[in-house]
């Protein structure tokens, strides 16, 4: 797979002078950056926001904060992760992911698709904190995904297993996901990502948790699952959206799906017993894929001046 050479910049940047002022308050010079967002003029014409405005895409969070931390300040629907931090690093331009994609449409041993080989496919869909995720914006990490049903008493199992892994990946570059489809029984309507992520604190409104004690399934009540969890499917509970092309190939609840991290599909595996987490340990120490992503003079400093952004 092609990888994109790390771009050198011939411009020089003027450093910002910080004025101790927290985010929003007045932040360098009106000449260099007259926004206060902590980017300069000069910088903000390269990567294409509004020198004049703070929040050019108006997604409430600062061009700067959202730049220096790999989100797009140009895109309202890409901001910082409000309630977790999962694993973010320098993405790939509109146009480079574009050239990737199509890269992978003309390798006849690789296109595009759910299978072993292909280029992996995106989904998008909001987790259990109500942050939007969407699964091209994790190229570069390790991704593993988790297809499980609510209704699914090995499900339950394997996601206190799972919980556990991504509690010792989550520093590694790993992104987790749960796709969970449909409720409780089938035929109980749609998928409650809270209510699977809640089912080993035992707090439940009721006297009970509708799942049953973690132990039943090998676990003891603790902290709830952080990693993603994505409700899927419609109210039709035959159908899950995201899960199914998978399903198709494992016909097994839960599956895991494994993806490198030049966003290329691994491991199609059925079922919990197989070596899937031994596959995530090797691919930690792979490389990740070089991105032409210029980073300011200053990165150190705006990072510093929004300490609540999350980054690699």
């Amino acid at each position: 797979m092609k990888t994109f050479s790390s771009l050198i910049l011939g411009l020089i940047f003027a450093p910002v002078v910080l004025t101790g002022c927290g985010p929003g308050g007045e932040r360098g010079s009106e000449g260099d950056d007259p926004d206060g967002d902590l980017l300069t003029s000069e910088f903000e014409a390269m990567i294409g926001t509004d020198p004049d405005n703070a929040d050019s895409d108006g997604d409430g969070f600062e061009d700067g904060e959202e730049y220096v931390n790999y989100f797009s300040p140009t895109k309202d629907d890409d901001f910082p992760y409000t309630n977790a931090d999962y694993p973010r690093g320098p993405l790939p331009s509109s146009g480079d992911w574009d050239a990737l994609r199509d890269a992978a449409d003309a390798d006849e041993d690789m296109g595009r698709g759910w299978n072993v080989g292909n280029f992996s496919k995106s989904f998008a869909g909001a987790d259990q904190y109500g942050d939007s995720l969407l699964l091209k914006r994790f190229y570069g990490e390790v991704i593993l995904i988790d297809v499980s049903a609510e209704w699914c008493p090995p499900c339950k199992a394997a996601a206190l297993t799972f919980e556990e892994e991504w509690q010792s990946f989550v520093g590694d570059g790993v992104m987790f996901f749960t796709t969970l489809g449909d409720g409780i029984n089938p035929g109980d309507g749609d998928a409650i990502a809270d209510r699977w992520a809640q089912w080993p604190t035992g707090e439940m409104d009721g006297d009970s948790h509708p799942y049953g004690h973690p132990s039943q399934y090998g676990g003891e009540e603790g902290p709830a699952i952080t990693a993603a969890i994505i409700e899927d499917g419609t109210n039709d509970e035959t159908e899950q959206e995201i899960s199914r092309p998978w399903l198709n190939q494992t016909n097994s609840f839960p599956s895991f799906i494994l993806i490198d991290r030049n966003h290329v599909i691994t491991t199609v595996q059925a079922g919990a017993g197989g070596s899937v987490m031994e596959d995530v340990a090797e691919m930690v120490g792979e490389e990740r894929p070089e991105v032409d992503y210029p980073l300011p003079e200053n990165v150190d400093e705006i990072r510093d001046a929004f300490p609540g952004a999350g980054s690699n």
